[in-house]
């Protein structure tokens, strides 16, 4: 189903208000968008449609879970920072509503009929049969918290939107033979002989002196800066800490029970049936021959209907009705059908067949769930009184291992980690709880401190004590001189190695040198591999040089590139070998479909962008940065 038209065909993104958003936004953090006071403060506005803070915030928060999902134990505020999603989301809000606006000046309309079909066409809302599902569509709406109008509203704007981006690049097709020119320069080989410039070339540069190594000390001293470190101990609080509730009592389960008598009530239920049509007249059609004595299944076998395996809906109650005929079927005697009743689904025929009257559940069919509640209430007072007592003896001054004991707690202690749980070896500790707030709350608390109660998965809650900290800081110049003097070494012999490289590459560049260099350096033998733009041969050559490769004539050298390994390469072309396409080749052709596709995609997007910047100067767009800046400051 169509959900975000304003991202529909586009790869680089409008640039209508990009540069100015990130400026704005680079002084705000993430984790702070979604604290402060709610409301119905307007952070944008497109001629006069406004674009709500709650609007907003949900956006930020789905892009957030996304790249946390992504990013796993990795993910920080800081790297979300710096994929610029706050903007992002405010930037596409903005495109889609005036995309929206666009379609409703030019008059685009999309009928009930095709809203209907796409809805009930939707992946999302079939069953496993394939079949519309209305439980799971009216579960989506209570999952989102969307009334069904609304619902429908947004999906019929989206879908004039994407019509109207469809209407301004459907005419966009590459040049006829564009296709095949892109494949066989894709598919073209190439025969080069691969020459290595290794590091055994280079002689170890002579050991540096101390002024030496404190520049480089200083040019580098994120590498050797100690994080900070801390060393945490915690105490788990969980069911597992307290004994298996006792069964309540016959006389606290009759108790619950009459407690509680309302909500074991059974409304009436009614077994119902229905056949659903696309229009009123075959709708019509159908309910005269079912008062002529067709049964609702003899009519459903020969009528056009839509919802053809499931015309039996089961025993329902009033509330999973259609609200446009709850009231006619809670009406109907049994053996009875409705008139055609019109929703936003089509036009439908109901049938009750039985009826079952308004009663209360008896205590024997409710009982394992009154006692399964009972139990887990008990356990929750329990775990809280628990929780209570545990915070009460800290604030009254034991430690946390102390009080832990007193209460028969296990204490865990980790050893010292970073911020994102890592060891001083770079491993990730074991035993750091599973909550995603016990790594962030451990580094807001004070040394020798206690955090407050931490909920986490599962229904276990922690409390935290940080034992000790050690600051991040720059290692003294005197204990890392090991270090800096192989580090230095090393950086030194790259640099030699790649300007030898190059100054190779620059005799490699005329053919009579080309032998003298090899000669003076005492190349290895070059490897013969035969490469591709779609695919290198060999697996190792660097984009940066396969490209280079590809814009030299037969006879040339490339320039000189850095491999994996640390080696440096010279590519010599021997040879070049035009592709050969077999048109009626079934891959072949499914690639020139390929790059059909790509190239109107990339000329679509393009197309899309422009048409954006346009929009920006035709409708009045305004943003709020105050009161975002204003909302993350509270």
């Amino acid at each position: 189903m169509f959900k975000n038209p304003s991202s529909l065909l586009r790869s680089i993104g409008s640039k209508i208000l990009l540069a100015l958003l990130i400026a704005a936004f680079g002084v705000w953090g993430i984790a702070d968008i979604f604290t402060g006071k709610s409301g119905n403060t307007t952070v944008a506005s497109v001629e006069g449609e406004h674009i709500s803070l709650q609007e907003y915030q949900r956006g930020v928060y789905r892009e957030t879970e996304k790249l946390q999902a992504m990013l796993g134990k990795q993910f920080t505020p800081e790297i979300a920072k710096s994929f610029g999603i706050e903007p992002r989301v405010l930037q596409n809000l903005i495109d889609n509503r005036l995309l929206v606006l666009e379609s409703k000046s030019l008059g685009l309309r999309v009928s009930d009929a095709d809203v209907v079909r796409s809805i009930r066409t939707s992946p999302n809302f079939q069953d496993e049969s394939g079949n519309f599902s209305k439980a799971r569509f009216e579960g989506m709406l209570k999952a989102t918290g969307q009334s069904e109008k609304d619902f429908i509203q947004k999906m019929r704007e989206d879908m004039a939107v994407k019509l109207l981006i469809t209407t301004i690049t459907d005419s966009i097709s590459p040049p006829e033979n564009a296709s095949k020119i892109l494949l066989s320069a894709r598919e073209e080989a190439r025969t080069v002989e691969l020459y290595t410039i290794s590091p055994a070339l280079i002689k170890a540069p002579p050991a540096p002196n101390d002024a030496q190594l404190k520049e480089f000390y200083d040019a580098n001293a994120k590498d050797f800066t100690t994080p900070e470190y801390r060393k945490i101990s915690y105490v788990t609080i969980s069911e597992n800490s307290l004994k298996k509730p006792a069964e309540p009592s016959a006389e606290a389960i009759e108790e619950e029970y009459k407690n509680r008598t309302d909500e074991f009530k059974k409304p009436e239920r009614r077994k119902v049936s229905q056949l659903l049509f696309g229009n009123e007249d075959s709708a019509k059609k159908a309910s005269l021959e079912i008062k002529a004595g067709k049964t609702l299944e003899e009519v459903g076998k020969t009528a056009h209907i839509l919802n053809p395996n499931n015309i039996s809906l089961g025993l329902l109650e009033k509330a999973n009705v259609p609200t446009d005929a709850a009231e006619q079927v809670f009406a109907l005697k049994s053996g009875e059908i409705t008139q055609p009743i019109k929703s936003a689904f089509g036009w439908h025929i109901f049938r009750v067949s039985e009826i079952l009257p308004a009663a209360i559940q008896p205590l024997a069919e409710v009982r394992a769930q009154i006692v399964s509640d009972l139990q887990k209430t008990e356990t929750e007072n329990a775990l809280t009184k628990l929780s209570n007592q545990l915070e009460d003896a800290i604030a009254s001054g034991s430690a946390l291992s102390e009080a832990a004991k007193e209460f028969g707690l296990k204490t865990i202690s980790l050893p010292a980690i970073d911020k994102a749980g890592h060891l001083a070896n770079g491993e990730i500790a074991k035993e750091i709880p599973a909550s995603d707030k016990f790594l962030e709350i451990a580094f807001k608390t004070d040394e020798k401190t206690e955090s407050q109660l931490i909920a986490g998965k599962a229904g276990i809650s922690y409390i935290l004590r940080v034992e000790n900290v050690a600051l991040e800081h720059l290692q003294a110049f005197a204990n890392v001189k090991t270090k800096l003097i192989t580090d230095w070494l090393k950086q030194e012999k790259e640099k030699q190695l790649a300007s030898t490289a190059q100054k190779i590459a620059g005799q490699f560049a005329n053919s009579t040198e080309r032998e003298k260099a090899i000669k003076t350096y005492s190349l290895p033998a070059p490897n013969s591999i035969t490469i591709s733009r779609s695919k290198d041969a060999t697996g190792k050559l660097p984009a940066p040089m396969m490209m280079d490769v590809f814009a030299k004539k037969i006879g040339s050298a490339s320039d000189a590139f850095i491999l994996p390994s640390g080696d440096y390469a010279i590519a010599v072309v021997k040879n070049i070998s035009p592709a050969k396409l077999d048109d009626k080749n079934p891959q072949t052709a499914s690639e020139l479909a390929d790059i059909k596709k790509q190239y109107n995609v990339s000329v679509q997007n393009e197309i899309v962008d422009e048409y954006l910047k346009n929009l920006a100067h035709k409708y009045k767009i305004s943003v709020n940065l105050p009161a975002l800046q204003t909302k993350n400051e509270e």
